[in-house]
């Protein structure tokens, strides 16, 4: 598929295909069937893909803690911001597991309690949050210009090679 970086809509409309296609989608499928530590998971990979496009040159602890406080507010809190990054993060990423008692939990009608020393995340209203922070994303990169440059600059950065080697494999 070729992408037209030059084209607003579309270049708008196949992000929103891609981070429903490989994240949200899938993290709503493992949602629904209750799957909290693999929904979790994916939640975690939405936010940092997103982060990543908004802060590019921050370290991966910044832009996260940083694109939480931007759009769920219950992490305003930045102990809590912080602990997502280190103990949910880091921990699913890299070591398959939530560091420092956390869990993903369906329990709480909150998105986030702290309360023992344990950390609990719904993973539902988590996705929730996220799909309305990507919604609000979107409707910024419509009228601000700047934040789509920004956009389009970071993406062609990312998605460089596999475009260059799409085109050439023709």
């Amino acid at each position: 598929m070729d992408i037209d970086f030059d084209n607003k809509e579309k270049l708008i409309d196949a992000f929103n295909d891609r981070v429903y296609g490989f994240y949200l989608n899938p993290a709503k499928v493992l949602d629904n069937n209750r799957f909290g530590f693999a929904c979790g998971l994916m939640c975690a990979a939405t936010i940092d893909f997103l982060a990543r496009l908004i802060y590019p040159s921050f370290s991966s602890k910044l832009r996260i803690k940083n694109w939480l406080k931007d759009n769920i507010k219950e992490f305003n809190d930045e102990n809590l911001a912080v602990k997502f990054y280190e103990d949910f993060r880091c921990g699913i990423v890299h070591e398959g597991r939530i560091k420092n008692p956390g869990e993903f939990s369906y329990e709480s009608n909150h998105i986030v309690t702290a309360k023992d020393g344990i950390i609990r995340i719904n993973p539902s209203l988590l996705l929730r949050k996220i799909e309305h922070a990507l919604t609000e994303y979107l409707a910024m990169l419509q009228r601000d210009s700047v934040a789509f440059d920004n956009f389009r600059r970071c993406l062609k950065k990312d998605f460089e090679a596999e475009i260059f080697r799409e085109q050439s494999s023709r």
